[in-house]
């Protein structure tokens, strides 16, 4: 059986569609939650507190360096209009600064907590997809999976048949200990299936469809760098250029701003909070993610058809591994 047909591609593109419609208008759901967890007064004087430190060097370096930044970023997007030299794109794509321990652990909550999407940091790993999981809750995916699921349902309690559908999958994982587990994952989710008809894919490692750095990405540059320095940071750089640069230029302004500035976050943020300016960040992040992965366009069509492979992969190895 062939599950590659244009009938099942399109059954699971309009899954896709539709579990992504979900999920975004669940992140908007979250939204005023996630900021009466994090930008209260008490949360907010907890997560600003990471600013002592390494933050009070980092941010003046970071205010030292916009001026330039925004010069020769600037100065890159002409040149790659004008021709296709190179230092045009290499300008473009220079840092625009030091990311904070502030900016990190706000970065790590929109991904974790309000989006829910596989993130790394250093040593902290979030492997949860609740994009992918809406996706594979759609009722519409049972046909696809029944056949395959019903006769691996069949294995529970049987090792013999276990040892035999790991043998199977040895052929198509790196390695027995890789086939083993995912052999076990496989009768789980079938046992799963056959008490209630649900499809339920949460433990089986599908994460990698999403690019997790395009969604951290988004949110870093659309939220953190306004969470975290404020309406001081843009009060300081709406001044002249000229006289910017030479209050910068002593060094010690840069300073003494940096240090304000990485403690703003105790007052700014629960005023933030009241204001309604972090629920609107945050609305908008979401908006952004949801017209990156929703629209029209080439990149959204590749990320959409890489979900629809990717389930479409999965159907063919669980109907492979099972026909006898």
């Amino acid at each position: 059986m062939d599950v590659r047909t244009a009938e099942n591609n399109k059954l699971v593109s309009d899954v896709v569609e539709r579990g992504l419609s979900r999920y975004f208008s669940s992140r908007h759901e979250l939204v005023d939650q996630f900021v009466e967890n994090n930008f209260s007064i008490k949360p907010a004087f907890e997560l600003n507190k990471k600013a002592f430190g390494l933050d009070m060097l980092k941010t003046p370096l970071n205010i030292l360096w916009t001026p330039p930044h925004f010069l020769l970023s600037g100065t890159g997007r002409i040149l790659k209009r004008v021709s296709n030299n190179r230092l045009g794109d290499r300008l473009v794509k220079l840092p625009a600064g030091i990311k904070t321990d502030v900016e990190q652990e706000v970065a790590w909550r929109v991904q974790t907590q309000l989006l829910e999407l596989p993130y790394e940091q250093g040593p902290r790993k979030f492997t949860e997809n609740r994009m992918l999981a809406m996706i594979l809750e759609d009722d519409k995916l049972n046909a696809l999976f029944d056949q395959s699921l019903m006769q691996l349902a069949d294995l529970v309690g049987n090792e013999s048949g276990q040892r035999a559908l790991a043998e199977k999958l040895l052929v198509y994982v790196d390695s027995r200990k890789a086939a083993a587990e995912l052999s076990s994952a496989f009768v789980a989710l079938a046992a799963g299936y056959a008490a209630n008809k649900s499809v339920n894919f949460g433990a089986m490692g599908l994460g990698s469809v999403l690019a997790a750095g395009i969604a951290h990405n988004v949110a870093v540059s659309s939220f953190v760098l306004g969470n975290t320095l404020g309406g001081l940071y843009y009060s300081v750089f709406t001044a002249s250029a000229s006289k910017t640069m030479i209050a910068l230029s002593t060094g010690g302004v840069a300073v003494a701003l940096g240090v304000i500035a990485s403690y703003t976050g105790f007052v700014t943020d629960p005023l933030q909070k009241h204001f309604g300016m972090h629920q609107k960040k945050l609305h908008k992040v979401i908006d952004k993610l949801e017209q990156q992965f929703v629209a029209g366009d080439k990149s959204a069509m590749q990320f959409k058809d890489g979900f629809v492979a990717r389930i479409l992969d999965l159907a063919d190895l669980m109907l492979a591994v099972t026909v006898k």
